[in-house]
C-alpha cells in the first residue's frame, strides 16, 4: 500500500500534532485503514467464523475520540476495484489465500499463536463488516461515503475542494494524489504525525527544491506504485536521481529504454501514462452537487471513453442479477442486529469488498457513492429513488420495532418488580401465620424444626430495636406453652435462654 520508501524521506518535515487542533472542522478518514486495524485484533475469530464485534468496537472508539475533541468526521470506504490495479489486487488476493491456508494448517497442529499471525496477513474486509460499522456510525449521525472506486482519490477530492481540512490514513499515496495535509500513525489518544504537501521540498534527504507535485508524482511512479510495478533496480532514490539528471520523465523513459531496463516490459511508456492518469482522473463522488465527477477536470484532448482502465463511469453502470442478489444480502446484514459470520455467502466471502448499494449513511441523507456493480472492493452505489425510499422505510420500521421491543421489555420488568413486591408481602404474611401457629402449639407437639424456627425468630427480633415488643411476645409464648402443659427440660432451657437474651 502506498509508495515504498516515500515517508522515510520526509521524516524530518513531519510534525507531531493532536487531533484537538482540528476541533470544529471536518476531517476525512480512510475507513478501510481503521477497519483493517480493528480486524487485526480479531483475525483469528474472523478466519474461523467466530462471531465478533471487536473491529466495530475499535472503529467506533476511534470515532468517539474524534467526536470528543469536537472534530467532524467523514468516513470514506473503498469502492469497486480499479481495473488498472487488477494485477496488484490479484497478487494480494493470492498472498491472503496462502496466508489463510498456512494459518489453518498451523491451527490443526495446535500452534494458535503462529496461526493467528498468518490469519492477520489474510485479513480481508468484507461487505458484512462495512455494513456493521455503517450501522454503528449511523447511530452517531456520522457522515459516510463509499467511493465509486478507490477511497484515495475520493479523499483527495474532498480536501482539494476544501470540504475537509485534513486526511487521516496510513497510505502515502494521498500526498501523491495532491492532498495538502495528511495525518499518519494516529493513536488512541489522538496524537498523529502530520505531513503537509508544502513542506515536502524542505527535506534534506533528497533535493526536490523547486519541484511541483507533478514532478514528485512522476518520481513515485518510476519507483513503483499500486498502478505500475517498478523497473528492476529502480527505487525512489534512483528515480529521483534520473529526474535530476534528465529533467523530464520522457527523457528518463528514453534513457531507461536505452539501458535495457524495459526489456521485460515492452509497453512501459504506455503503462506509465496510464498510471499517471490514474492519479489524476479517477471517478469520484461530489457530496455537494451529489454527482459523479473526475478527480481533476478532463482536458479536451482526453475523451472519457479512453479511460476504461479507470472503470466504467458510474452513470453508465447497469444492474446485473448477481448485483441485485448481493444487494439483497447486504441489506439483510445492514438491518440486522447480529453478525452472521458463519452464514456469509460464498459470493461475499470470496470478494474482499462488494457493492453496498443502498447502505451508505450520512448526517442528513443517504449519500450514493458508487455504481451498483459487484466487485472485490466495497461500496455503495447510486440507486433509484424508490430503492432509497424503500431503505428508509425499512430502517424506520426496524427502529419502530426496536422501540416497541424496548417498551415491552420495560413492561415486563415492571411486572416482575411488582410480582417481586407481591411475593415479599405474601412471604411476610405466611411467616406471621406460621409464627402464630407455632406459638399456639402444645409444648409436647413442638418438634426440633419448630424449636429451630422459634430460635431463629427470637434471634431476628433480638436484633431489632423493639425490646418492649420482644418481651411481650416472649412472655406470650411462655404463657401459652405453660398453660397447655408442663414443658420439658429442653423446652425450659430454650425459653430461659430467650428471656435472658431479651433482658440483655
Amino acid at each position: 500500500m502506498g509508495i515504498k520508501g516515500f515517508l522515510p524521506l520526509f521524516k524530518q518535515v513531519q510534525e507531531e500534532v493532536h487531533i484537538r487542533e482540528y476541533g470544529g472542522v471536518k476531517v476525512a478518514i480512510d475507513g478501510n485503514v481503521w477497519l483493517h486495524k480493528g480486524a487485526f485484533s480479531c483475525a483469528y475469530d474472523l478466519a474461523t467464523n467466530r462471531p465478533t464485534r471487536r473491529y466495530v468496537e475499535y472503529f467506533i472508539r476511534q470515532v468517539d475520540m474524534l467526536l470528543y475533541h469536537k472534530v467532524i468526521p467523514i468516513i470514506v470506504f473503498d469502492g469497486k476495484p480499479l481495473p488498472i490495479k487488477s494485477h496488484t489486487n490479484d497478487q494480494r488476493s493470492k498472498d491472503r489465500i496462502n496466508a489463510r491456508e498456512a494459518g489453518y494448517e498451523l491451527k490443526r497442529q495446535g500452534n494458535t499463536r503462529a496461526a493467528t499471525e498468518q490469519f492477520q496477513k489474510a485479513i480481508s474486509i468484507t461487505p458484512e463488516m462495512i455494513a456493521q460499522v455503517s450501522k454503528a456510525l449511523a447511530i452517531r449521525k456520522v457522515q459516510t461515503i463509499v467511493a465509486p472506486y478507490e477511497a484515495d482519490s475520493q479523499l483527495a477530492y474532498l480536501i482539494k475542494h476544501n470540504i475537509v481540512e485534513a486526511i487521516i490514513t496510513e497510505d502515502s499515496d494521498l500526498l501523491v494524489f495532491g492532498c495538502k495535509t495528511v495525518l499518519f500513525k494516529m493513536d488512541r489518544s489522538g496524537t498523529a504525525m502530520r505531513l503537509r504537501q508544502k513542506d515536502l521540498p524542505l527535506t534534506t534527504e533528497i533535493n526536490i527544491s523547486g519541484w511541483d507535485i507533478d514532478k514528485i508524482r512522476r518520481m513515485c511512479i518510476l519507483s513503483g506504485c499500486d498502478y505500475l510495478e517498478s523497473l528492476p533496480g529502480i527505487g525512489i532514490k534512483r528515480a529521483h536521481n534520473y529526474l535530476v539528471n534528465f529533467k523530464t520523465y520522457e527523457a528518463v523513459l528514453a534513457r531507461l529504454r536505452i539501458e535495457g531496463k524495459m526489456k521485460d516490459t515492452k509497453n512501459y511508456e504506455e503503462l506509465f501514462e496510464k498510471a499517471e492518469k490514474a492519479f489524476l482522473y479517477q471517478h469520484v463522488y461530489d457530496p455537494i452537487t451529489k454527482e459523479f465527477v473526475t478527480l481533476n477536470p478532463l482536458p479536451d484532448n482526453i475523451p472519457i471513453e479512453t479511460l476504461d482502465f479507470l472503470g466504467i463511469p458510474p452513470q453508465k453502470t447497469s444492474y446485473s442479477k448477481e448485483t441485485k442478489d448481493c444487494q439483497t444480502t447486504l441489506q439483510k446484514h445492514a438491518l440486522s442486529d447480529e453478525i452472521h459470520s458463519q452464514s456469509t455467502p460464498e459470493l461475499l466471502r470470496t470478494n474482499s469488498l462488494a457493492s453496498l448499494s443502498d447502505e451508505v449513511f450520512s448526517q442528513e441523507s443517504l449519500l450514493p457513492g458508487t455504481p451498483p456493480d459487484i466487485s472485490s472492493q466495497t461500496s455503495t452505489n447510486i440507486t433509484p429513488k424508490e430503492n432509497i425510499k424503500s431503505l428508509f422505510i425499512s430502517i424506520k420500521n426496524k427502529q419502530e420495532k426496536e422501540t416497541t421491543t424496548t417498551l415491552s421489555e420495560a413492561d415486563t420488568f415492571e411486572r416482575k418488580r411488582n410480582l417481586s413486591i407481591h411475593e415479599k408481602n405474601s412471604f411476610s404474611k405466611q411467616f406471621a401465620t406460621k409464627k402464630n401457629k407455632l406459638t399456639t402449639h402444645k409444648p409436647n407437639q413442638l418438634t426440633a424444626v419448630d424449636l429451630c424456627n422459634l430460635f431463629t425468630f427470637a434471634s431476628q427480633k433480638r436484633q431489632a430495636n423493639t425490646k418492649g415488643k420482644q418481651k411481650i411476645l416472649s412472655n406470650n409464648v411462655s404463657d401459652s406453652i405453660s398453660t397447655k402443659s408442663t414443658p420439658t427440660s429442653t423446652q425450659r432451657s430454650f425459653f430461659d435462654f430467650t428471656q435472658k437474651s431479651n433482658s440483655r
